[in-house]
């Protein structure tokens, strides 16, 4: 039959044909076979296109046939593979041992033999590849010698360092290489604010459960570089502090130590040093600038001279530029807590109240910095007793003002577990008269109060002015009329103004700009009220404030199309994105959740993404949409418990009211891993493994292209990550191996390596 099928030169499909066919001894035509191919000269090529079709058929039969004499093995072997490179293997199964300890044995044999350039061609078959991947799970022992004896220079020399990604698959079986996965580390204008303000409010971010070392030296050399070019004392925190504590956690996984209000040197050297060693990596540097927005390559010199920047104190300290100086020392933040608050006293009000006034020129900065330390309340009851007490006018200003800003600007972010805090911090307030007070800075209903006839302090005076405003025993004017001397009056005013607008107050403000955040924020709601707008959330959304933006709510969700429109322009087209941008939206889609619910706001919220998405011509910027869209969403949502049904809700919308659209399945599998890496709790644990589900689904039925798109991404960051590879089970191999994906199941079989190694 052999001689018969060369003689009549029949192709390979139809000689297998033949040899498989029923009643045909095909084990003894095998064998024929092989002994025409392991001939000293050179067989004719179509038996060895005979034999390796013969192979790829019935592997195990085949292989079987050959593998009984090593010397025929090796022989015939790199004969079919330098004929037929990358499909030998191409249908050797990996539930089984023999497949695998066949690849294993044939690597080490070409190794022995130095028979570079077969092992070059071998790298070609990425099925072999991933065989090699899998030895690593089965073959530890083996696998450990391979790596010793494997030539990757003079394999190098054959293919070359920029090479394809077939050959460098089997590098990265040898050595265990996975893909490390860079989408959380990219966005980095919007990172830089959302770390210190969702880790301010949760604690560790849950997306620093999913990044590795790498990422987290490339995002600590952003803040680094973003202190440098816009220094704020949250970011000197962050670079001085906080950062070198959470290094150990992403080096040993261990929680970080509590801050102390001490300046640890050492550790902010090993953290800069961690920098260091990655800078110097070429692929680090290569991965660093992919995206346009990653334009920072410090040098090692740049390193070193980091460190006497981030560690130097000044001899002395001006009390009058202690902000300045913070921004310019970055390691005064460590201490800046404890520098302030010794100031905090009746007798050195005065001292405290030049703190103050610098402190409102960065209200925000300042409360996230309190935040991050779990010290926001623990700093408005020490400056209760000062602020209710002291008599100087001047003194009292600033501290006052101060006090109120954070309160109302950190209630007006609609945090709502703040939220509740705040509230639950003034239910508890002894002083009844500042009780009374703070309750209606927050808009809410104060129980009956009567206060003092006298004004003793300035403090009272702002009660007593209040109150009297409301039982209209004194006119609007007449207060406006003491501003000028006693401006600390404003806020009383004001908040007053606001619960009764009317045509005639709006002469005492529209041309009064003021110097301070929270007057100007009262000003501007109270114009909107003054101007009677039919759509005052539209200018509401202009400046928002949960507060306001809950109030002033539109009735249907289609008319905040415009200004989600105008939203998403101000996240594509802004650079960099600033912390004023991100929290006014920030503000608006809590108040939108808090009004439709978040799930109905969340879906609508989407259709409007992936309909802004389809507009965009540049594909850069429509991945930058996303992603920052889905991080921003982290920011709004983090605390919500049921958020995690919101995602699941996001997959369906997106499966079933995409079909039939043109839609980039990979930049929707990045904006919902980034929120269950945002929000990954026991919860989130349970939405992941449903979507591994729908992931490994939708690759069985091989369902259209952008489909299978978004469930490979997904599945791809699963596999690629040592915290989240642990909960994918024996069916997303299976759906791998069936849909031909060799580099993402040598990636699963590396990282279940790595992650069983790091559990020993």
């Amino acid at each position: 039959m052999l001689k018969d099928c060369w003689n009549k030169n029949l192709p390979p499909s139809e000689f297998a044909a033949l040899l498989f066919k029923p009643n045909t001894n095909t084990q003894q035509i095998l064998t024929e076979l092989v002994s025409y191919c392991s001939t000293p000269e050179d067989p004719p090529a179509l038996f060895l296109d005979y034999l390796n079709e013969a192979v790829m058929r019935t592997p195990h039969m085949a292989v079987g046939v050959i593998t009984k004499d090593t010397e025929i093995e090796k022989l015939i072997t790199q004969r079919i593979i330098s004929r037929n490179p990358g499909s030998f293997f191409a249908n050797f199964p990996f539930d089984d041992e023999w497949p695998i300890k066949f690849a294993l044995n044939l690597l080490r044999s070409l190794i022995d033999d130095k028979a570079i350039y077969t092992i070059q061609q071998l790298s070609l078959d990425s099925h072999f590849s991933a065989l090699i991947a899998k030895s690593n799970m089965l073959f530890p022992k083996e696998m450990d010698e391979i790596r010793e004896l494997f030539p990757i220079e003079q394999f190098y020399e054959f293919i070359g360092y920029s090479i394809p990604y077939p050959s460098n698959l089997l590098k990265k079986a040898i050595y265990m290489e996975n893909s490390s996965s860079s989408l959380i580390g990219g966005y980095h204008d919007v990172l830089k604010i959302v770390i210190p303000n969702i880790s301010a409010i949760l604690g560790i971010p849950h997306f620093f459960h999913l990044i590795n070392l790498e990422q987290f030296a490339h995002i600590y050399i952003h803040f680094v570089y973003d202190f440098i070019n816009n220094p704020t004392i949250v970011n000197a925190f962050y670079i001085t502090d906080y950062f070198p504590r959470m290094r150990k956690y992403f080096e040993t996984g261990e929680t970080p130590d509590k801050r102390d209000g001490e300046l640890h040197a050492g550790e902010i050297f090993k953290t800069l040093d961690l920098c260091k060693e990655y800078i110097s990596k070429a692929e680090f540097l290569a991965n660093h600038s992919k995206r346009s927005d990653c334009d920072i390559l410090f040098n090692k010199e740049d390193i070193e001279s980091l460190k006497n920047l981030l560690t130097t104190i000044p001899d002395t300290i001006d009390p009058d530029k202690i902000i300045d100086l913070t921004l310019m020392y970055p390691a005064l933040s460590i201490s800046l807590y404890t520098t302030i608050t010794k100031s905090i006293s009746i007798d050195t009000a005065q001292v405290f109240a030049m703190y103050a006034q610098q402190l409102l020129n960065i209200h925000n900065d300042f409360a996230t910095f309190l935040f991050q330390q779990d010290l926001f309340f623990d700093f408005l009851n020490l400056v209760i007793p000062v602020v209710t007490a002291v008599t100087d006018r001047f003194a009292f200003c600033p501290i006052w003002m101060l006090f109120l800003t954070l309160i109302r600007d950190s209630y007006g972010l609609g945090w709502q577990k703040l939220n509740n805090e705040i509230v639950e911090f003034i239910n508890s307030l002894e002083n009844q008269a500042l009780k009374y007070f703070l309750t209606l800075l927050i808009h809410l209903n104060p129980q009956e109060y009567e206060c003092p006839k006298t004004a003793k302090t300035p403090f009272l005076e702002c009660v007593i002015t209040m109150q009297k405003l409301i039982y209209d025993e004194v006119s609007i004017e007449s207060i406006d009329m003491k501003l000028d001397s006693r401006p600390y009056l404003a806020p009383s005013l004001l908040i007053f103004c606001l619960s009764n607008p009317s045509e005639e107050i709006k002469k005492y403000f529209s041309v009064k700009p003021s110097d301070l955040y929270l007057n100007n924020l009262f000003i501007y709601h109270l114009m909107i009220y003054c101007n009677k707008q039919q759509q005052p959330w539209v200018a509401g959304s202009e400046l928002p404030d949960f507060i306001f933006m809950k109030h002033e709510s539109p009735q249907k969700l289609d008319s905040i199309n415009q200004i989600l429109s105008k939203m998403f322009d101000s996240i594509i087209f802004t650079i960099p994105l600033t912390s004023t941008i991100i929290w006014h939206i920030v503000c608006a889609w809590r108040a939108w959740g808090n009004i439709f619910r978040i799930t109905t706001f969340v879906k609508h919220l989407f259709g409007q993404l992936l309909w802004k998405a389809k507009l965009l011509a540049n594909q850069q910027c429509a991945e930058n949409l996303f992603y920052n869209v889905a991080i921003i969403m982290c920011m709004a949502f983090a605390e919500e418990e049921n958020f995690v049904n919101d995602i699941n809700s996001i997959v369906d919308y997106f499966l079933v009211e995409g079909e039939n659209d043109k839609i980039d399945g990979q930049n929707i599998a990045a904006f919902v891993l980034i929120l269950i890496a945002a929000m990954m709790n026991d919860d989130t644990a349970k939405a992941f493994d449903k979507l591994m589900v729908t992931c490994v689904e939708i690759i069985d039925k091989g369902q259209n292209v952008w489909k299978v798109k978004f469930a490979l991404t997904l599945l791809s960051f699963a596999i690629n990550n040592v915290k989240l590879v642990g909960k994918l089970g024996l069916n997303v191999e299976l759906c791998l191996q069936k849909a031909n994906e060799m580099e993402l199941l040598s990636n699963y079989y590396i990282m279940k390596v790595i992650t069983q190694e790091k559990s020993k």
